[in-house]
């Protein structure tokens, strides 16, 4: 079916929680709005040691690190305020647009084939993606300024730019970059230094870079789509999935992966539901038969700035039984600023809107309202925005109802109603119009409140996936949600019931029972009497928060109950594991032993040889200690360690004795004592140092050695040879010369990103 929905009124989470807020003020919700807001990136841990918290950028960073976009140094830091060169740039824009480095001919008379970027420039300049300079250079060493950058990155966009610039006091409209810079400043990609100023002459910073790139792969449709999976989870009964293209379905027993041409079938007395990375979640009743139709991914900025995804489109067809689902918003909405109104949509200016967003510029359109979620049904079709609804089809009848949002329900004719929260509507047979959407019936809200665990239980799955380091919005989104559908008591003659939840077990089943509980009775707790497993992890009881920040219960524990059902969930604690890592402690030459074992707590771990054949001039190895100093537990090859936490073990060196000192390879200058130049990979993952024999006497002069070993590091290149591992000695190139001093001499290699 055809797309064909209004756009939506605001976010889910964003419309609830300035609904709690608004409460707040006025003295009818808990809590105050101060305490319901924050920084996008509170609580947020950075990926490098030189990015603060207050970076706005911050999320952009541990986005692009988490995509393998970026890297920092080997000292842990990012640089967020240097330069990029022009080189570094093509580097990125090829990884972007899912480029393979060309080996052909190049337009540059500054790229020889030598250039450690040349197949990535080549890449990028067949793709248009980069341009030269009139006089045929490219200049890969020049590190971009921010009008160069923007413009180059905007090549990246493929749709029209319909961008106007802003009036700036450093660029004019008729300026070479204002054109990109003006998409950039519109679509958020890039900030102004300055009110009314976006220098654009001064370099382009990593951490600016990041913010581009960030958005373009979040926002741009032709870079932010990915693949979309659900989870398919047995709750209880018999539950059965045809994969696509097959006919012969399968009982599902565990977690199953749903991917699109899937059907899924409840039987009498089960019931399932399917859930989404974003916390989006679709629960099925008994009797249900659902076909996931399409399927489609986006990528998001999670909470903490990690890679994250949510649903962009989901279309499935219910062909009988009962749904009830969730749609979460998208992770890094934060901006509570949406208006809140229970006005129904005026059809007049909507119902022509075949696509929705279309006319937007994709960067507005990215985050436009606009239908997310299709239900196709024998007689009409449901699209859903950020709302939590339930539908039931029957022979005679086919019944939506709506707990929060808008709902558009459309008959299989073509006419249309809008479903606001608290209300339902109805379709009665083929060709009818739908019925004019009244308050929901005691029926309807008793079906509401029957699954006020599941309700409990995704609200906690969004809140997580949108700000994890608070519950207000999972606060509000319940507090609005049982104001409509009710709750606060049990229906007449029932009690309040107890459930459990696998909460990312991957085999066995939950207990069960049909116990329901008074108001003030005592419940016992079970064991995992289901045999709940899930694998890297131990058992460790029960607890009222899915993230475990409620009451825990062990088995057989027990707890008064209140007055409403309760959800008990899996508490799962981490079986920690542990390595061996062995350290070649002033090594010159050879290669430490690998042991790529994990090892259990208890587990025995032996102890390799000197395997790779370190060698240490004027020492001879002499096994291994915990300590660098020798002053911890040594071992010989062989030996065994039963392990308690992870160990480095550090090769142990033997002065050897030379009682007539001979003359080791040609003495470069004069004097007694001579003195050595030793060479080191400073964490290469591949080759070997180049190894110089030679002594020499204090004053003579050394030649630097070149990367002969042919030394590699993943993501890297070879840059140099520093006196300092970090960078902060004298640096060399190959065939630099200097001058010996009175001391040994180690070079630590240095590693550019690539």
């Amino acid at each position: 079916m055809m797309r064909c929905f209004p756009k939506r009124l605001g976010t889910l989470p964003a419309r609830l929680f300035v609904l709690f807020l608004i409460l707040a003020l006025l003295g009818a919700g808990p809590g105050t709005a101060a305490a319901a807001t924050g920084s996008a990136s509170s609580g947020v841990t950075p990926a490098f040691s030189d990015v603060s918290q207050s970076d706005p950028n911050l999320l952009y960073i541990n986005y692009l690190v988490s995509r393998n976009m970026v890297a920092g140094f080997p000292d842990g830091t990012f640089h967020p305020d240097s330069g990029l060169t022009r080189a570094e740039a093509a580097t990125l824009l090829v990884k972007v647009a899912g480029l393979q480095p060309a080996s052909g001919p190049i337009p540059f008379s500054d790229v020889p084939a030598s250039n450690w970027a040349y197949g990535n420039i080549a890449a990028a300049a067949t793709a248009g993606l980069v341009h030269g300079y009139p006089d045929g250079a490219f200049r890969p060493d020049a590190v971009l300024t921010r009008a160069e950058g923007i413009s180059l990155f905007t090549n990246l966009i493929k749709q029209p730019n319909e961008a106007t610039l802003p009036p700036l006091s450093d660029l004019a409209p008729d300026n070479w970059a204002a054109g990109a810079v003006a998409l950039a400043l519109a679509a958020d990609m890039v900030q102004t230094t300055a009110p009314g100023q976006f220098s654009p002459n001064d370099p382009l910073t990593r951490s600016d870079l990041a913010r581009a790139l960030g958005v373009i792969l979040t926002e741009n449709p032709d870079y932010d789509r990915v693949p979309l999976t659900g989870t398919l989870t047995l709750l209880t009964g018999t539950v059965t999935l045809a994969a696509s293209g097959s006919t012969t379905p399968t009982t599902v027993t565990a977690a199953t992966p749903v991917a699109a041409g899937d059907t899924i079938t409840t039987a009498a007395n089960s019931s399932a539901e399917i859930d989404f990375p974003d916390g989006s979640s679709l629960l099925l009743q008994e009797n249900t038969i659902i076909t996931v139709k399409k399927m489609q991914g986006q990528s998001r900025i999670g909470p903490d700035g990690a890679a994250a995804i949510a649903i962009n489109w989901l279309e499935v067809g219910l062909t009988q039984g009962q749904m009830f689902g969730a749609l979460a918003s998208r992770y890094e909405s934060q901006d509570f600023a949406f208006p809140i109104s229970n006005q129904a949509i005026n059809l007049a200016d909507d119902e022509t809107d075949t696509s929705a967003n279309s006319s937007l510029p994709w960067y507005q359109a990215s985050t436009g309202e606009q239908v997310v979620v299709q239900v196709d049904m024998p007689w009409g079709v449901a699209g859903m925005e950020g709302t939590f609804w339930h539908i039931t089809v029957s022979p005679q009848e086919i019944t939506e109802s709506t707990a929060d949002g808008v709902v558009q329900f459309t008959s299989d004719n073509g006419q249309s109603v809008q479903v606001l929260a608290g209300f339902q509507a109805s379709l009665t047979g083929p060709g009818a119009a739908p019925t004019t959407p009244i308050a929901m019936t005691s029926q309807e809200l008793s079906d509401w409140q029957s699954v006020l665990a599941w309700i409990n239980q995704t609200v906690g799955l969004i809140q997580d996936q949108i700000n994890p380091h608070s519950d207000a919005m999972a606060t509000a989104i319940l507090g609005h949600l049982t104001s409509i559908i009710g709750g606060a008591a049990p229906a007449p003659g029932n009690g309040y019931t107890v459930s459990y939840a696998a909460n990312g077990a991957t085999t066995g089943s939950v207990p069960t029972g049909s116990n329901s509980y008074a108001a003030s009775a005592t419940v016992t707790v079970p064991g995992n009497t289901g045999g709940l497993a899930e694998a890297g992890y131990t058992f460790g009881g029960w607890n009222t928060a899915a993230n475990y920040s409620g009451a825990t219960y062990q088995p057989g524990n027990t707890f008064t109950m209140g007055s409403a059902n309760v959800t008990l969930y899996a508490v799962w604690t981490a079986i920690p594991t542990y390595t061996v890592t062995y350290n070649g402690n002033g090594s010159a030459e050879g290669t430490v032993p690998t042991d790529s074992n994990t090892y259990d707590p208890g587990a025995t771990a032996t102890v390799l040889g000197n395997t790779g054949n370190l060698v240490r001039t004027g020492y001879t190895f002499a096994g291994w200690n915990t300590a660098a100093d020798g002053s911890g537990t040594s071992y010989n090859a062989g030996s065994t360690i039963l392990m308690s936490s992870s160990v480095t073990l550090y090769a142990q060196w033997t002065l050897n004795l030379i009682l007539t000192p001979p003359i080791i390879g040609p003495i470069k200058g004069l004097g007694a004592a001579t003195y050595t130049v030793t060479y080191d990979g400073n964490a290469s993952t591949g080759g070997s140092v180049p190894s110089d024999s030679n002594r020499y006497a204090a004053g003579a002069t050394v030649t630097v050695l070149g990367n002969t070993g042919g030394l590699a590091k993943k993501e890297y290149r070879f840059a140099a040879w520093n006196t300092a591992a970090n960078g902060i000695g004298a640096t060399y190139q190959p065939g630099n010369t200097f001058t010996m001093g009175s001391a040994n001499v180690t070079l630590y290699a240095m590693w550019r990103i690539t």
